[in-house]
């Protein structure tokens, strides 16, 4: 009896079946891929570049913490377009608390040629510096002691900054 003949078509069936399940896998994963929330696209501007989605709206407990005497007294928000507002008053003791809304991560820090007075923490040149970037939800509270125009930014990206003016 030959044996080599039963041997080929068993050779070509297990071919068959193997190249079958294959096949059938890639269009079992291509269909999970159908059932699976599309995420939409981001528009583009007149140049092309992509529009970022916009940043998320305030929390409550920022709302309220805001109306607080003992908790900050200006909400700074970054988004991907920079700091919200870039400029802010407040008083000697008051608090800002820093937020970041926005895609990326943010280093709030201290800059310009007047920086505000030095580190007890030891992280930076000056004691208004997040000593980390904080992560899109994180936020950072100052307290401000010292009266003066004073200025911060993204340490990540210098171009993005800000200022804070602290009265008697």
């Amino acid at each position: 009896m030959n044996v080599t003949r039963p041997l080929l078509w068993l050779a070509v069936l297990l071919g068959l079946l193997i190249t079958l399940l294959v096949v059938a896998g890639d269009m079992a994963m291509k269909n999970i891929g159908m059932f699976a929330p599309r995420q939409a696209e981001q528009p583009l501007d007149q140049n092309g570049v992509r529009i970022p989605p916009p940043p998320p709206a305030p929390r409550p407990e920022d709302m309220t913490a805001a109306q607080n005497p003992k908790g900050f007294q200006l909400l700074v928000s970054y988004v991907n377009t920079g700091f919200e507002p870039r400029e802010g008053t407040i008083k000697v003791d008051d608090t800002v608390r820093f937020v970041n809304n926005s895609t990326g991560q943010v280093w709030i820090a201290a800059s310009g040629s007047s920086l505000y007075p030095a580190a007890q923490n030891g992280c930076g040149s000056s004691a208004l510096d997040s000593c980390r970037a904080l992560d899109p939800g994180e936020s950072w509270e100052f307290t401000f002691t010292k009266k003066g125009s004073w200025r911060f930014a993204n340490n990540l990206d210098k171009s993005v900054d800000g200022v804070i003016v602290v009265v008697q």
